[in-house]
């Protein structure tokens, strides 16, 4: 909710409070232990050492954008410790070529997860 209030704008404030209602459905399913800042993201560290991004995208394509953002995501959270994990959960669809590029960065890629999101 913190980074849903700090938003830049509306776009950004909608987006982050739909991804805030999925990380609290995540966790009715599996509990997460606390939330960590990933660059200007959330993600959920599970109690299991993993780590876990929700996006409540329609449909997650791949560009040179997604693709910066990945990398960047992907190596910010390889430099914390103990981590056993790392998804991302899409409410939505992705690409082939997204969810071949995150899997090839060690990613578990879980998408139409719209249980998580309302």
């Amino acid at each position: 909710v913190k980074f849903a209030v700090l938003a830049r704008n509306d776009n950004v404030a909608f987006f982050r409070a739909h991804q805030a209602e999925m990380y609290a459905n995540l966790n009715k399913v599996t509990p997460v232990e606390r939330f960590v800042a990933v660059g200007t993201n959330a993600a959920a560290r599970l109690a299991n050492g993993a780590v876990v991004f929700c996006f409540p995208l329609d449909y997650l394509a791949w560009t040179e954008n997604n693709a910066r953002l990945a990398e960047s995501l992907d190596r910010l959270v390889s430099a914390f410790s103990d981590v056993r994990g790392k998804e991302i959960r899409i409410a939505g669809g992705i690409s082939p070529s997204a969810r071949k590029a995150l899997e090839g960065l060690g990613w578990k890629v879980l998408d139409n997860q719209k249980g998580l999101s309302t």
